[in-house]
C-alpha cells in the first residue's frame, strides 16, 4: 500500500472503524464459490492460528445453534492489524516482511491474503472478536450486506458493523463465529478431525501447536491410514519420521531414500509413500477415496493429489497413498505457485516440475519391486494362515516348492475382497500347478541319460499319484451328472436326456473312454455302407432312433439308440449288429486299417426278449457287442464311479488338500 492509499484509509476509518475493499467478482470467485467443504475452509483458520503464534486452536461445531466457533490463543489483532492485514484483500505478509512469527519464529503459512474469504463459502454471517495489547475489538461480516453494497455500484468499499468492546467476551487471541451456515458443505466432528489431521503436519505436541474439535484433540492417529500400510518408503530425515514409521505397525518392508530433489539448490523432500494390502482399504466411507499422494509445504497441504497427474495406469498405483513435504515449493523470495484454493500448484513452475520428476522416479522404483514383494510375502502369509496350503507346500520337494510359493503368493496378492473366491482360485491354481509339474516330470524321461531304478520309481510314483488326483476331480464331476440323470424317474424323459449326452460323453458307457473323436467323412461312409449291407424294413427304420460312429481308446465304436417303447429280441440285435460289424470292418479296411477293432453297442428301453437266459450277451459277444437299457446304464455308471471315489479318497493327496480348502 502506498502513502496516498494509507491516507485515504486513515480518513475512512475516522468515520468507520473498519473497512474492506472488495469487488463483487472477487467475493464470488475467491470467496463464496471457491471452497466446497468445511475442512478446506477451516484449514485456513487453523493456518491463521499458527501464524498468530497460537498454541491452541479450538473448533466447535454447534449443531443446536447452527454455528461454528473457531478460537485461538494467539497474538490477536489491533484495529490497525484488522484494517491493514485482515480486511485488506491480497495482503502479502511475506512481502511486508512477516516471514516468521515474532514469538516462536514459525515459518508463516499465509501468503496470498485470501484465506479470510474462504469463510464466505460456508457461512453468510461472520462475527470476529479479537484482543491484543489489552484492546478488545470486534466486527461483523455479513454476506448479504456486502453483496447489497457492491451491487449499489457506489464503490467497492464495505464497512463492517462494529461489535462493542464490552461484548468481546474473550481475554486473549481471536474468536470467529460462523452462522447462517451452508448446510451442504457441513460435516461431522469426526470427519473434520480426520481431514484436518491429514491436511497438516505441524499439529504436534513437539511443535507446541494443538488443535481440538469439540474438545477432542486432533492427532496424527486421526489420519487413520498408518496401520493400513503394507510397504513403506520414507524420504528425508529418518529421525524426523521415526514416530510415523513406528505407527505403521503392519508394514512388511521399509526402505529409506535421502529425499534429495536438487542437490545444487538444496531442495529436499521429506515424507513417505506407502502401498496398502487391498485397494479397498483406500476407500474411506467418510471422506471418499484416499488413493493419492498429498503435497505439503511449511506443514500444510498445497496439493491434494499429485499422483493423479501422472496418468499412470499400472496396477500398483491403485494401492498407493503418500504424503510429501517440500518446503522449497513455498520459498519467501520465490514466486507463489499455490492456486487460490491452495489445493493444487501452478503446473509449469520449475520447482514443481523437478519434484514431479523426482516422485516419478520413486514411483518407478516402487513399481519394479511391488509385484515381487506381494508374491513373496503373500506366499508366506497364505502358508502361515491356511493349513491346507502349508500342507501342500510341505509335501513338495524344494525345487517345485519355490515355484509353488510364487503361485500362492500371486493368488494371495490379487485384489479380491471375497475370501471364498480366493480359495477357489487356490484350488484351480493347485490343480494347474500339479498338471504342469506332472508334464515336467514326464519330459525328464526324454532327457535323462543315466538313471537307476530308484529314480524311475520316484518319477512314476509321483505321476501315478497326480493322475489319480486329477482323475478324482473329473470323476467327482461325472458322478454329479450321473446322479442328476438318476433323478429322472420318467423313462421317456431319461431317454431324451441320454440322447443329448451319450455321443459327447462316452464315459457314461465306459469309464476308460475319456475322449472320443468322430469324422464326418467316415460317418458318411458308414451310412452309405449300411445302405448296402442292411435291409431294414420301414418299421425297423422307424424303430432305429439314432446311430453314430466314434473312435475312442483304439476302438471303432458303433452306437445305436432304440426308442424307449421299442421292443427287441436277442436275435434281432445280433442280426442287426452283425451287419453293422461286418459292414464297418469292411469300410475301415478299405480306408487302410488292416485289422480294425469294431465294437457295437445298443441302448434299448427294455430287456431284449430271449429264448434262454443270457442269450443276448452270448450272441453279442461274438461281434464285440454290448447292450444296455437306459436305466441299467445309469445304475452301472453310478456303481463304477462311486467305488472308484470311495477307494481313491483313502490315498489321494491332492484331493485331500483341495477338500481342506
Amino acid at each position: 500500500m502506498n502513502d496516498i492509499d494509507s491516507a485515504v484509509q486513515d480518513q475512512a476509518t475516522e468515520a468507520n472503524k473498519y473497512r474492506m475493499n472488495i469487488s463483487l467478482n472477487v467475493l464470488k470467485h475467491l470467496g463464496i464459490n471457491l471452497y466446497s467443504n468445511v475442512a478446506a475452509v477451516l484449514t485456513e483458520t487453523v493456518a491463521n492460528g499458527w501464524d498468530a503464534d497460537a498454541e491452541k486452536v479450538e473448533i466447535n461445531l454447534n449443531q443446536e445453534s447452527d454455528q461454528i466457533e473457531i478460537s485461538d490463543d494467539g497474538c490477536g489483532m489491533t484495529v490497525d492489524d484488522i484494517n491493514k492485514r485482515f480486511l485488506m484483500i491480497g495482503h502479502d505478509r511475506r512481502k511486508a516482511g512477516y516471514t516468521t512469527t515474532p514469538e516462536f519464529t514459525r515459518p508463516v503459512m499465509g501468503r496470498k491474503g485470501l484465506g479470510k474469504l474462504s469463510l464466505f463459502s460456508i457461512a453468510r454471517k461472520i462475527r470476529i472478536y479479537t484482543v491484543k495489547d489489552g484492546q478488545k475489538n470486534g466486527f461483523i461480516l455479513d454476506v448479504d450486506k456486502i453483496e447489497a453494497t457492491l451491487k449499489s455500484g457506489e464503490d467497492n468499499n464495505y464497512y463492517p458493523e462494529e461489535i462493542p468492546a464490552e461484548d468481546v467476551v474473550i481475554s486473549k487471541g481471536t474468536l470467529i463465529v460462523l452462522s447462517d451456515l451452508v448446510k451442504s458443505r457441513m460435516t461431522s466432528p469426526k470427519v473434520l478431525k480426520k481431514r484436518l489431521a491429514r491436511r497438516f503436519t505441524v499439529i504436534s505436541d513437539n511443535l507446541n501447536f494443538m488443535v481440538t474439535v469439540n474438545g477432542d484433540k486432533v492427532q496424527v492417529s486421526d489420519r487413520d491410514y498408518s496401520s493400513k500400510i503394507e510397504y513403506l518408503w520414507t524420504l528425508g530425515d529418518q529421525n524426523q519420521l521415526q514416530s510415523f514409521i513406528d505407527s505403521c505397525s503392519n508394514k512388511k518392508r521399509h526402505k529409506a531414500w535421502d529425499g534429495i530433489v536438487d542437490p545444487q539448490q538444496q531442495y529436499i523432500a521429506e515424507g513417505w509413500i506407502g502401498t496398502v494390502e487391498t485397494s479397498g482399504q483406500l476407500k474411506d466411507n467418510e471422506i471418499g477415496n484416499i488413493n493419492g499422494v498429498v503435497l505439503m509445504a511449511r506443514g500444510r497441504v498445497v496439493h491434494e493429489d499429485v499422483l493423479g497427474e501422472f496418468n499412470d495406469g499400472r496396477l500398483f498405483t491403485k494401492y498407493v497413498i503418500g504424503e510429501i513435504n517440500a518446503d522449497f515449493l513455498d520459498l519467501d523470495d520465490e514466486q507463489d505457485i499455490a492456486t487460490s484454493s491452495r489445493q493444487s500448484l501452478i503446473e509449469d513452475d520449475p520447482r514443481y516440475q523437478q519434484l514431479k520428476a523426482y516422485i516419478q522416479q520413486r514411483l518407478n522404483e516402487i513399481g519394479r519391486v511391488w509385484h515381487d514383494f506381494r508374491n513373496e510375502d503373500g506366499g508366506k502369509q497364505a502358508e502361515e494362515n491356511i493349513g491346507a496350503i502349508k500342507e501342500w507346500l510341505s509335501e513338495l520337494r524344494p525345487a517345485p516348492r519355490k515355484a509353488a510359493r510364487k503361485l500362492v503368493g500371486h493368488i494371495q496378492g490379487l485384489p479380491i475382497d471375497n475370501e471364498s473366491d480366493r480359495k477357489e482360485l487356490f484350488k484351480h491354481g493347485i490343480i494347474a500347478f500339479e498338471k504342469m509339474r506332472m508334464k515336467e516330470q514326464l519330459d525328464k524321461l526324454d532327457t535323462l541319460t543315466t538313471f537307476d531304478a530308484e529314480q524311475f520309481k520316484m518319477i512314476f510314483d509321483e505321476v501315478d499319484e497326480l493322475e489319480a488326483g486329477y482323475y478324482h476331480e473329473i470323476v467327482t464331476e461325472r458322478l454329479s451328472i450321473i446322479k442328476q440323470l438318476e433323478k429322472l424317474k420318467d423313462d421317456n424323459a431319461l431317454e431324451v436326456e441320454m440322447q443329448k449326452h451319450i455321443f459327447q460323453h462316452l464315459w457314461l458307457l465306459d469309464p476308460s473312454w475319456e475322449r472320443a473323436t468322430s469324422s464326418e467323412r467316415m460317418e458318411e461312409s458308414l451310412k452309405k455302407e449300411f445302405g448296402q449291407v442292411t435291409s431294414l424294413t420301414e418299421d425297423e427304420a422307424k424303430g432305429r432312433l439314432d446311430i453314430r460312429y466314434q473312435k475312442v481308446s483304439g476302438a471303432n465304436v458303433i452306437i445305436e439308440l432304440k426308442r424307449q417303447e421299442r421292443s427287441v429280441s436277442a436275435s434281432e440285435l445280433y442280426n442287426q449288429g452283425s451287419k453293422y460289424h461286418a459292414g464297418w470292418t469292411k469300410c475301415l479296411q478299405d480306408s487302410g486299417q488292416p485289422s480294425p477293432y469294431v465294437e457295437v453297442i445298443f441302448l434299448v428301453g427294455n430287456h431284449p426278449s430271449e429264448r434262454r437266459p443270457g442269450e443276448t450277451d452270448q450272441l453279442l459277444s461274438n461281434i464285440n457287442g454290448r447292450w444296455f437299457t437306459y436305466r441299467r446304464l445309469i445304475e452301472a455308471a453310478i456303481q463304477c464311479y462311486s467305488d472308484y471315489l470311495k477307494e481313491s479318497e483313502k490315498v489321494n493327496r491332492v484331493h485331500k488338500i483341495l477338500k481342506k480348502l
